[in-house]
């Protein structure tokens, strides 16, 4: 017996799937199989029944689970207190989205690399509905991303809030002062797509003043919004911090008006193991790393720590 195939035993007993396992550890199916083998072996057991499609526990099996928590939470310890210089190494599959993608992260991807030399870091940027499904298959090893992750195995630290703004090409000639609901409405409204929160927000405050004729396009990608907004094809309902630039230079301007937008709020997440306390350690870093980076953003707030 030993720790890669304790690590492998869990992984498999956490994700219900060999091939899933593998793609975490970066290493091939037939290598969990053996690992898993060999570990039934030397205990005597089967630790998965086999015959179905997913890999599910044996009474022996489920009892081991608490026992490999202890042992992998135990070497993490045994890391941390005796190392004279720990460091994180490995691969930490990091989830962003959009908005961040294009705002904050990349110079915290920067402090990541100074920080932790060693590490590998792969970054999976997209919309929170995808990087929340990808967390829960363990796809992920930690994310940034609007709304919390339910279930147990989860923790949600709350993180900070975006300003969403209404924002316009100079060109598309909207009148100064206030705008009303009618008149951004007169023009096709771009942003976020359909089954994030932002554009139900928006649908939702559409929906009070009663504009059954707003054409609201949802993109999966906030850059090609802001492009399309560029060019003076409509108006847009964006985060202020991911046209902070634009702003200043005058390619777009911020509207003034009576319908409100929704602040956007971040978590981050990342499951509960005793395995690693690596993405934890990328969390607390992150929300040092933000503390610096409000004042220069309309970034609102940042939440108390846990």
């Amino acid at each position: 017996m030993n720790f890669i195939q304790i690590e492998t035993f869990y992984w498999v007993a956490t994700i219900g799937s060999f091939q899933r396992t593998a793609e975490k550890m970066h290493t091939t199916q037939p290598a969990v199989s053996a690992r898993i083998s060999k570990l039934e072996q030397s205990l005597g057991v089967a630790l998965f029944d086999r015959t179905g499609r997913q890999a599910r526990l044996t009474p022996k099996g489920l009892a081991l689970v608490a026992y490999a928590e202890k042992l992998l939470s135990l070497r993490d310890d045994i890391y941390t207190s005796i190392s004279t210089d720990p460091k994180a190494s490995g691969i930490i599959r990091i989830g962003v989205s959009d908005t961040m993608a294009l705002t904050w992260f990349p110079d915290f991807l920067a402090l990541m690399r100074a920080q932790y030399p060693e590490l590998v870091i792969e970054i999976h940027a997209g919309i929170s509905d995808i990087l929340r499904a990808d967390l829960v298959d363990r796809q992920l090893d930690i994310a940034f991303l609007v709304d919390a992750v339910n279930g147990l195995s989860m923790n949600n630290w709350p993180f900070c809030s975006y300003q969403m703004i209404w924002t316009a090409a100079p060109a598309l000639g909207l009148p100064r002062g206030v705008l009303s609901a009618g008149d951004l409405t007169k023009h096709d409204i771009f942003t976020f797509q359909r089954t994030t929160r932002p554009y139900q927000d928006l649908m939702e405050g559409l929906r009070r003043v009663d504009v059954s004729r707003a054409r609201v396009n949802g993109f999966g990608s906030l850059q090609t919004v802001i492009n399309v907004v560029k060019k003076g094809m409509g108006v847009g309902a964006v985060p202020a911090a991911a046209v902070r630039d634009d702003l200043a230079e005058g390619t777009l301007i911020e509207l003034r008006t009576d319908l409100a937008l929704n602040d956007i709020v971040f978590n981050i997440t990342f499951p509960s193991t005793p395995v690693t306390s690596l993405p934890e350690l990328i969390a607390t870093l992150a929300r040092e790393h933000l503390q610096e980076y409000l004042d220069e953003n309309n970034i609102k707030e940042i939440y108390p720590s846990p």
